[in-house]
């Protein structure tokens, strides 16, 4: 029989832990995930601190030497090797759907602008694919070039799901889907992945959803899911803040897909470049429950002066905006277990 470790963590779950499992993995397992995205030692969204025990690391992580001395981790990267105490206090009981590998095709290529492109692909006939909305998948082309992509719906529709591809100058999984894809190529995709999931605390809270690019995607997936939530487990108020620098870079209607289920929605397309023209905000159509506003999607949330107390605020986009995004709402009043990430997986590169 192997031997275990048992991981407590200050949000008052505990679990098991297997000799060489990941803590990570273990807390998976145990249906209450620590945060995650990338689970190779990158994305940082996986750290905790150790407040007792002792871990070991099987790969190099991304942290700096102030939160090493401060004894942060990365669950991905580490092993319990004794009992050991984390600081994890947002975790909540879930059971991830387990990630799969399967082959599928591409149904359907639709430019949404010059530089996003739609990409619907069909699963086969015999395969499930359960998922999570705010999750991701990872896709692999005939050449072996793989990449990670948020999906954009919030289930499965007749077999098909959809992904939304920024172009990226001199990427080689952007140029194979701009230059050369085409429907019925097969493909590899492997999923779903990721902890960018909406919460269980959300009930008459104001929820604030902020994203730069193609980062919509699975806020638009997020979003489709409070659609069916009962009255009792709804949010006081709803705002969107989507951030492009151009008017063509909001490539999706929002307000047509959800104003009418959803009531108590507000949406704010953000402009970031001060030196735009009057003609190119007229790009964008808006309507009673949106509007423009020029500055950076996370100023933009301050400006509105929200009652950070109340507020749970979920992100995905640039590492830069997010990293930013985090810093300035806790420093302001955010509790930092209410603020939920996901850097860029859709970067299309």
């Amino acid at each position: 029989m192997s031997n275990k470790n048992i991981i407590s963590t200050t949000s008052g779950i505990s679990f098991e832990q297997q000799e060489g499992q990941t803590i990570l993995d273990a807390s998976i397992e145990a249906a209450s995930p620590i945060n995650h995205s990338c689970r190779s030692g990158r994305c940082g969204f996986c750290k905790v601190k150790v407040l007792s025990g002792e871990t070991l690391a099987y790969r190099q992580e991304e942290l700096t030497p102030q939160e090493i001395e401060d004894n942060y981790i990365l669950t991905c990267a580490r092993t319990a090797i004794s009992t050991i105490h984390i600081d994890a206090d947002n975790l909540t009981k879930v059971n991830l759907p387990k990630s799969v590998t399967m082959p599928c095709g591409i149904a359907a290529l639709t430019l949404l602008s010059n530089d996003v492109l739609k990409v619907v692909l069909r699963l086969p006939l015999i395969a499930r694919l359960d998922y999570l909305p705010g999750q991701y998948i990872d896709i692999t082309n005939s050449y072996g070039i793989y990449r990670s992509y948020s999906l954009a719906k919030a289930k499965v529709d007749e077999q098909t799901i959809e992904i939304h591809i920024r172009k990226i100058e001199q990427g080689a999984m952007s140029n194979y889907w701009f230059n050369q894809a085409k429907v019925n190529d097969l493909l590899t995709l492997q999923g779903p992945k990721g902890t960018f999931l909406l919460r269980d605390n959300i009930a008459k809270k104001d929820l604030y959803f902020l994203a730069t690019g193609t980062g919509i995607a699975p806020i638009h997936a997020l979003l489709e899911t409070l659609e069916y939530l009962p009255e009792n487990h709804q949010p006081r108020s709803i705002t969107v803040i989507w951030g492009g620098r151009k008017g063509e870079d909001f490539y999706m209607d929002l307000v047509g897909e959800l104003s009418n289920n959803l009531k108590n929605i507000h949406i704010i397309y953000a402009l970031s470049n001060s030196h735009l023209t009057q003609t190119s905000l007229e790009e964008i159509t808006f309507s009673n429950s949106s509007h423009y506003a020029q500055g950076y999607v996370q100023k933009l949330l301050l400006s509105l002066q929200p009652n950070l107390a109340n507020s749970r605020v979920y992100a995905c986009g640039s590492p830069l905006m997010i990293n930013d995004a985090q810093e300035l709402l806790i420093e302001n009043g955010l509790d930092e277990k209410h603020f939920l990430a996901d850097a860029f997986v859709s970067s299309g590169a």
